[in-house]
């Protein structure tokens, strides 16, 4: 269900939460190979548990990271009758992701998806995540290369009103390659490109669905950056004009 609010844990994480300092990204237990700075945050170790047994000693060090996040406070979903196979992209400058590099390089972590079910009896299960290189003029046009993707996950299980994580795999690597392709000029554009799957949907129902920022009208907390859109082929995308979707891309300095 939701995550646990900080009010109802203890005075730590309600003051925590107070001060801002909850605000990091979800992670995995990854054992004695736990730090500040993890390549691989979606690296896991199993602990095991039994009835009448404390299994002791067991600490996670959350990471020390850059995200970088075009969008505002939550204030929709959608889209609640959205095409079968429909895609959301949301394009990342160049530019933004090269200034999240102070200097020894990067390490290209994690996809973030803010998801919800469509339907309260079923998993937000979505058929497609990519990470891609695109071409985007904001609020025009894009074109994203799902052909040839960074990284992709073929299933891709969301959460339910939370950020769901897409761990890359061989980050440092990733980093520097796109590192390089944006200083020689090859790389201008990223996309986070999530796809929901054809009908009928788990559970029946709608299909799973995607945190939205934007108040059409005015009065939004930030711009519509025109960085966010729609395609049912994934070839021919559509502006959106009254939202930003809430997709960030997170990236840490190298171990």
């Amino acid at each position: 269900g939701f995550p646990v609010p900080a009010a109802n844990i203890n005075f730590t994480t309600q003051l925590g939460s107070i001060f801002g300092q909850q605000g990091f990204n979800e992670e995995r237990y990854d054992g004695s190979k736990e730090a500040s700075v993890e390549a691989q945050p979606g690296r896991a170790k199993l602990v095991l548990g039994f009835p009448g047994y404390t299994t002791s000693g067991i600490d996670i060090v959350t990471n020390v990271d850059t995200t970088l996040a075009n969008f505002g406070s939550l204030d929709f979903v959608g889209f609640s009758g959205a095409d079968p196979e429909l895609h959301y992209t949301v394009a990342f400058p160049g530019a933004q992701i090269a200034a999240a590099d102070t200097g020894g390089g990067l390490a290209l972590t994690t996809g973030l998806y803010f998801t919800l079910p469509g339907n309260a009896a079923a998993p937000a299960l979505f058929a497609n995540a990519w990470l891609s290189a695109c071409e985007v003029v904001p609020g025009v046009s894009a074109t994203v290369d799902l052909a040839h993707p960074l990284r992709r996950d073929r299933v891709f299980l969301g959460q339910d009103t939370d950020f769901a994580p897409f761990y890359f795999s061989r980050a440092e690597r990733l980093g520097d390659q796109v590192l390089a392709d944006i200083a020689s000029g090859e790389l201008e554009w990223l996309c986070l490109t999530l796809q929901i799957p054809d009908a009928p949907f788990v559970g029946a129902g709608d299909p799973p669905v995607v945190g939205l920022d934007g108040i059409p009208g005015g009065g939004n907390d930030v711009p519509i950056f025109g960085l966010s859109f729609t395609s049912t082929d994934g070839v021919t995308w559509t502006p959106s004009a009254s939202f930003n979707f809430q997709f960030a891309l997170v990236a840490s300095e190298k171990p």
